[in-house]
């Protein structure tokens, strides 16, 4: 039997001697470089969320996203009332499928019939809201009110798809393409490196990413801990074994 991985070994420490006295980054650069990378995946990663929903509601219901469109961005439609009833046919149409155990006897029967004229008369004194924020759709035929979330447009990958999935790609990607870099990073010049010396996958930056969620976890003090650390880790850092040093601009 091999006895890799079997005893301790200076493996974990060993760190090639091309790295030894690379300058590190201040803790000062990478956080403006972390704010300007969060604002630009803002400017790229809303619009192409909008789109990407844009299309995945028109496959389910042919028509409602452009119908939603019209009625969120043109305020003098004439017809705007008898959208506005077909957008909410539709969205519950869709929570049906997804989840009809949410729905009250009388809106299931109506949905299984498809009879859109009944699910008027039945939902006409609704309260209902649009909200990709949330995770879980909700019906409360008591206070005659719904919740449309991403369960319901999304499905099982409601979970993996949201906001925070924006960052995660941006990051995730750009990391890996840039070679350690983001648009972020290049500006402030720096760069990610791992501690053995290998060139960053796209697992590790999927996993330094990832340890975000660790660095937050402990109310922002896993991005602090850059301020002490001898080598200027924060917790992802430790997690994904990277560092960040300075690299000038080409």
């Amino acid at each position: 039997m091999s006895q890799r991985n079997l005893l301790v070994t200076n493996e974990a420490l060993s760190i090639p001697p091309h790295l030894l006295g690379k300058p590190l980054a201040s803790p000062r650069r990478r956080g403006a470089a972390l704010m300007l990378d969060l604002v630009l995946a803002a400017i790229i990663g809303l619009p192409l969320y909008g789109v990407f929903l844009y299309l995945v509601i028109d496959y389910q219901a042919p028509g409602l996203a452009s119908r939603t469109h019209r009625v969120l961005t043109q305020q003098d439609l004439p017809d705007r009332g008898e959208l506005f009833q077909e957008i909410q046919i539709d969205m519950v149409l869709l929570l049906y499928k997804r989840k009809p155990g949410l729905l009250s006897l009388k809106v299931r029967e109506a949905c299984q019939a498809q009879d859109r004229v009944l699910l008027a008369e039945l939902l006409g004194n609704f309260n209902w809201k649009f909200d990709m924020g949330r995770s879980y759709s909700s019906f409360d035929s008591g206070n005659k009110s719904m919740l449309i979330a991403r369960d319901v447009i999304f499905g099982r990958f409601s979970s993996y798809v949201g906001l925070f999935s924006i960052v995660i790609v941006y990051f995730t990607l750009l990391t890996w393409l840039m070679k350690g870099k983001t648009p972020g990073k290049w500006v402030l010049g720096i760069r990610v490196i791992r501690l053995d010396g290998k060139s960053i996958s796209l697992w590790d930056s999927f996993g330094r990413c990832g340890g975000y969620t660790s660095s937050l976890s402990t109310l922002g003090l896993g991005f602090l801990e850059a301020a002490w650390h001898p080598n200027r880790q924060t917790t992802h850092d430790r997690i994904s074994g990277t560092v960040v040093i300075r690299e000038p601009k080409l």
